[in-house]
């Protein structure tokens, strides 16, 4: 069972897997996040705390059969296959950000900016991306850094809790 996503096997609930493949995720996106500047694309990004201000949250929205025909062209699959695809796709993504925040992926209250591409340039996209990562409020900061080791730490506990048996949330203040 893949921990980002889908559904939770009736044996979670003695082994914690999920939990404990969240919390090691965790753990290398906070690390990753310390040491270096990254993109981080998918379900991950719904893993960074708000706290981290300097981290813009971006959404590629798109309208269904926009979503299909790109699939189906770059799959090279049928309009139809492309949207089973796209549709159990999006169910794993659900399973995930409803499981942490009780949102759907797409929803706005999630990201910073959301883009809808069925109507947005590939070019306009970039534009946009660029120009909000360049804002002040996207800058490091000693009080960013220090949340982005908050985060490191709150995940290696969170981590070894979850070896243990424990599904807790963890803060580091």
């Amino acid at each position: 069972m893949p921990a980002l996503g889908g559904q939770r096997s009736v044996f979670d609930r003695i082994t914690h897997e999920r939990q404990r493949s969240l919390a090691r995720i965790r753990v290398h996106l906070a690390e990753r996040l310390a040491a270096e500047e990254v993109v981080v694309m998918g379900p991950a990004g719904h893993l960074i705390p708000k706290q981290l201000t300097q981290v813009l949250r971006v959404a590629l929205v798109a309208e269904q059969g926009y979503r299909a025909g790109v699939a189906a062209g770059t799959e090279s699959i049928s309009t139809a296959s492309a949207i089973k695809l796209l549709r159990k796709d999006d169910q794993r993504w659900q399973g995930l950000t409803l499981q942490l925040f009780g949102l759907a992926p797409w929803d706005s209250r999630l990201h910073d900016v959301v883009i809808p591409m069925h109507s947005t340039t590939v070019e306009a996209a970039v534009e946009l991306v660029v120009h909000s990562a360049a804002k002040p409020a996207m800058k490091d900061t000693p009080g960013t850094r220090q949340a982005t080791r908050d985060f490191v730490l709150a995940s290696q506990v969170q981590l070894a809790l979850a070896d243990r048996g424990h599904d807790v949330e963890v803060q580091a203040d």
